[in-house]
């Protein structure tokens, strides 16, 4: 399971069919973006790895944003340095006018 504390924090905590671990950091930023529909996840790929994505603000304007993703090969206790999964570093919004 993942979730935001706050505005700033991408958490996460696993189910071995019993218990619940303790809530592990997986990002924690003052530019996270999140809203109704944009959230964090974390997915729990078939070798074990854990990979978690993120969008996270990249200029001024309200939905200037990237994704960001990070890797854990060890249930969620360490993350990898994240990455922007696409070479558009553009900080734009896009605007639709009807």
């Amino acid at each position: 399971m993942s979730w935001t504390e706050g505005n700033n924090a991408v958490r996460m905590a696993l189910f071995d069919g019993t218990s619940w671990t303790e809530a592990r950091t997986i990002h924690q930023s003052e530019t996270l973006f999140v809203n109704w529909a944009d959230f964090p996840s974390v997915v729990g790929l078939s070798d074990g790895t854990l990979a978690a994505h993120w969008l996270e603000l990249n200029g001024p304007g309200s939905y200037q944003y990237d994704v960001k993703i990070a890797f854990s090969f060890d249930e969620g206790l360490n993350w990898t340095t994240p990455i922007i999964p696409h070479d558009d570093r553009s900080k734009r919004e896009l605007s639709v006018v009807i």
